[in-house]
């Protein structure tokens, strides 16, 4: 399986797109005034605390203030496994625990409105809310994750074999690691000797202790550590997932990314090529990611409907609880069956939804989609064609970096699931809300439009009104309403002292209609249900 990452580096936008067999699997981006701060230490102040959810709204010098749950202060652990995706070993020995580790204790317990403290952000702010935070602290380093404030070890779970682990669990239990601090052994971890664990854990631990000087000479909320920008993040992990290759456009970024690949080689070979993953200057004149076709891929990536190769078809759609993704059919009709022989249904309906279930955990990771998700896949009789879709969409998530958990297939044929994030999707990252519908992807009809104006005339028929009188509408609606729908228009005004004059106002929206007298200059106050629809 070949792994590749292409890099585009812009003056307000760097772009990241991990393909895997030539396929985009992964896509990140990061712009110059939109900084990700997960991972972001800050000295923060408490300022209300929130008996009811057990959790506290905190200050960190941004413009939303964070949130801290109990469960982020007490759950030890629960913050830097969603953080590194590493799995936890208690740490055995005499090395203490930090100031509000234990369970089960009250948030109005461990903090105090006003109070200063230590915080660092999990997840990015989404929406209306601000981000997420933790008094767990983990600083990452080429080989280890350093826990500061949490006495564990950790041990990633890709690391598979036995005998490795056991090596790097020894190791973890003879580094000089001081009273009240833990670490993770990171899957790039294997095949080092203690004395590099040793070096990169030193490393980690002046990097804490410029931390506390920074917390303890900060005097406001404020940011006193950065994580890694997004280039340094993903060699970091590139090193760790076996990338046989990295492409970028930028000459600066090449020459720093070389180096850090060669920084970080094994003793075998030499430079960038050392870990076998080779690091290419894209210097052609098309665009890179034009060249491997990725602006096309990112577009698709927006769209509600993707196609699959047998010819059916997934739609996905977000709602406010919840995204669904439905299967469907679509050109796909099986194999054409030879004379006399009829079509295999069954075998129709398992060959679309196994393609679906790939493109649906390909989809999800792409657009970071998360929270609860159901996906709709094709009612099929046989429980062995579902047990095989549903190891089909297990095996296809393996590879997703965020913590997923996957329901079997019901017996209407649905699979609901849950998948964590830490920032938007892309499509909240690249989208807003649209003006016109104002998110809703809809706007009335021209007929529904057209009959709330009658309507509003016919009341002024009922209330005896006389006079001229004017409605302005969007031209569509006036159109409607003079060609149409005039049948209409003229029963109601028959016989009644009305002049209406209809006037389109091309600035006008679709839906929104004002009718007011010509000589007065506002309606009675029992007339407001008369007036725009919108505003």
């Amino acid at each position: 399986m070949a792994k590749e990452i292409i890099i585009n580096v812009e003056p307000t936008e760097k772009r990241v797109a991990v393909l895997v067999d030539g396929m985009l699997e992964e896509y990140y981006f990061e712009r110059s005034g939109n900084k990700r701060i997960t991972g972001n230490l800050y000295r923060a102040k408490v300022v209300k605390i929130m008996t009811g959810i057990q959790a506290a709204f905190v200050n960190i010098g941004l413009r939303k203030n964070g949130f801290l749950h109990i469960s982020d202060i007490t759950g030890e652990g629960a913050a830097f496994e969603e953080l590194t995706g590493e799995e936890l070993e208690e740490l055995k020995g005499d090395h203490g625990r930090s100031r509000g580790r234990a369970r089960h204790r009250l948030i109005e317990e461990v903090l105090t409105e006003n109070e200063d403290l230590l915080v660092q952000a999990v997840k990015e702010s989404m929406g209306t809310k601000g981000p997420r935070l933790s008094t767990t602290i983990s600083l990452p380093g080429r080989y280890l994750v350093l826990l500061p404030t949490t006495a564990r070890l950790g041990i990633s779970r890709r690391i598979t074999d036995q005998k490795e682990r056991d090596r790097l669990r020894e190791i973890a239990h003879t580094l000089p690691l001081p009273r009240g601090m833990g670490l993770i052994m990171r899957t790039y971890a294997q095949e080092r000797t203690k004395r590099e664990c040793t070096r990169d854990l030193n490393m980690l631990i002046a990097m804490w202790h410029e931390i506390e000087q920074r917390y303890r000479a900060a005097d406001k909320p404020s940011v006193i550590h950065n994580e890694a920008e997004l280039l340094t993040r993903v060699v970091r992990d590139a090193l760790a997932e076996g990338v046989d290759r990295i492409v970028v456009d930028s000459r600066r970024e090449y020459r720093q990314i070389k180096n850090f690949v060669a920084a970080s080689g094994t003793r075998r070979g030499s430079g960038s090529e050392r870990n076998g993953m080779k690091v290419v200057l894209h210097t052609a004149r098309t665009p890179i990611f034009e060249a491997y076709g990725l602006d096309k891929e990112i577009e698709k990536a927006a769209r509600r409907r993707v196609w699959l190769k047998c010819g059916g078809y997934i739609v996905i759609d977000r709602t406010e609880a919840m995204a669904t993704i439905d299967v469907n059919t679509g050109r796909h009709l099986g194999q054409r069956a030879g004379p006399g022989q009829r079509t295999d249904a069954e075998q129709t309906l398992l060959t679309t939804n196994l393609e679906a279930a790939d493109e649906a955990a390909r989809q999800l990771k792409l657009r970071n989609m998360g929270g609860l998700i159901v996906i709709d896949f094709i009612d099929m009789r046989s429980r062995s064609n579902q047990r095989r879709v549903y190891a089909a969409l297990q095996a296809a998530l393996k590879s997703d970096k965020a913590r997923t958990t996957v329901l079997p297939i019901s017996k209407l044929g649905l699979v609901e699931m849950t998948r964590e994030r830490d920032k938007e999707s892309l499509g909240e990252e690249h989208f807003g809300q649209c003006p016109y519908c104002r998110g809703t992807g809809r706007v009335k009809l021209l007929e529904t439009v057209s009959i709330e104006i009658q309507r509003a005339l016919r009341k002024l028929v009922s209330m005896s009104a006389e006079g001229e009188y004017k409605v302005c509408a969007h031209p569509d609606v006036i159109q409607r309403l003079k060609s149409e729908d005039a049948p209409a228009v003229d029963k109601v005004l028959k016989r009644s002292g009305l002049i209406v004059e209809f006037l389109p106002i091309t600035d006008y929206h679709l839906e929104e209609w004002h009718c007011y007298p010509t000589q007065a200059g506002e309606l009675p106050a029992n007339l407001e249900g008369v007036r725009p629809s919108r505003k």
